[in-house]
């Protein structure tokens, strides 16, 4: 990872930080802003994945995987934005069963890597099942706006701290001599 790559991770990782605190700080707005975050990154995600697929991935094999993602995570997020009309419970619900889908696939990913003998799993099932695990806590209290808000903020301060982590750690370098 370049210098550049982890000032970036470190810096976003603060700014989540921050973002937790203003929603802790803020309880009558949490949710909606709970809201405007999950559909924004979304939104962000697929329009990345796009960029990146008509800059490099089209190029590579399996390229156009990262355009099908992209596409998805973006209409997934304009839907998201339209359901102004619904009940909040509803919207939440949506993309609370975007974010169990994200962690089933990560225990997927888990199961996979660990038939292929590899010893690097143990994160990811962490990450896999804790995503799991606050889509089904979130369910169960999509009523109470301030209890969602306390669930997602633990996630997001969860991303920030792996985040911060990942900048600060040190990575393998693989020299191939020519």
């Amino acid at each position: 990872m370049t210098r550049v790559k982890r000032w970036i991770y470190f810096i976003s990782g603060l700014l989540l930080l921050g973002i937790c605190v203003i929603i802790d700080a803020f309880p009558n707005i949490g949710y909606g802003l709970t809201l405007l975050l999950m559909v924004s990154s979304m939104m962000i995600r697929g329009l990345q994945n796009l960029f990146y697929y008509f800059t490099m991935a089209k190029y590579t094999v399996g390229g156009i995987v990262v355009l099908y993602k992209g596409i998805l995570f973006l209409d997934a997020s304009l839907f998201a934005f339209n359901l102004d009309d619904l009940p909040k419970e509803y919207v939440m619900l949506y993309l609370l069963a975007g974010m169990l889908a994200n962690g089933l696939i990560d225990l997927l990913r888990v199961r996979e890597v660990v038939q292929s003998g590899s010893r690097h799993w143990k994160y990811q099932l962490f990450t896999g099942a804790f995503k799991i695990l606050i889509s089904i806590v979130s369910v169960v209290f999509i009523h109470s706006g301030k209890i969602l808000s306390i669930v997602y903020t633990i996630g997001l301060a969860h991303t920030a701290i792996s985040r911060m982590v990942m900048a600060v750690r040190d990575t393998s370098i693989v020299y191939i001599k020519p």
